[in-house]
């Protein structure tokens, strides 16, 4: 089941241009319409979000692509690692989930910035769902890179379509 080098290499091309193009586009936009206090708000919430989701990943992204390269060929035994990461990551997701709650409350939601923050603190919720790390360790860039794609879309059509004014800095946040 060995996959074509070559053809992982063009996905990882295309995921890695998407990358960069992506917010490059965005930023254009928003800088734009947002203004400079409207971006900084968002930054500010994200940034500290991604601290929370820094800690509830544990680095398993980068043990679950290796044990799942070592186990590609055994489905029994990737059933259970898959299971076991997967209940590590809930634990540590929900911990963090704490964690960001309760620095909100002890600041007051960043001087009432409650629901800017709590629509970054979506993307700490949104870690529970990531496994990427079992389809880099099959080798399942196609399908990466695919849903990457279409996410990237959606939230660039998104973003076009329903941030017009400064006031949508929450959207923005969301989207």
């Amino acid at each position: 089941m060995q996959k074509s080098l070559v053809k992982n290499s063009i996905y990882n091309i295309i995921y890695t241009v998407a990358n960069i193009l992506f917010p490059f586009a965005t930023s254009i936009y928003v800088s734009r319409i947002l203004l400079p206090i409207g971006v900084g708000k968002v930054a500010s919430a994200q940034n500290i979000a991604s601290y929370f989701v820094t800690i509830a990943a544990l680095g398993l992204p980068s043990y679950g692509v290796r044990e799942f390269a070592k186990l590609r060929e055994n489905k029994c035994e990737r059933n259970r690692l898959f299971t076991e990461l997967f209940l590590l990551n809930v634990v540590s997701t929900t911990l963090a989930i704490i964690g960001y709650f309760v620095l909100l409350a002890i600041n007051n939601g960043f001087h009432g910035e409650w629901a800017l923050y709590g629509a970054c603190g979506l993307a700490i919720v949104f870690n529970y769902l990531n496994i990427d790390w079992m389809y880099m360790g099959l080798e399942e860039y196609g399908y990466i890179t695919g849903r990457s794609l279409l996410i990237k879309t959606v939230s660039l059509l998104m973003l076009f379509l329903l941030v017009k004014t400064k006031q949508d800095y929450i959207l923005y946040a969301l989207i």
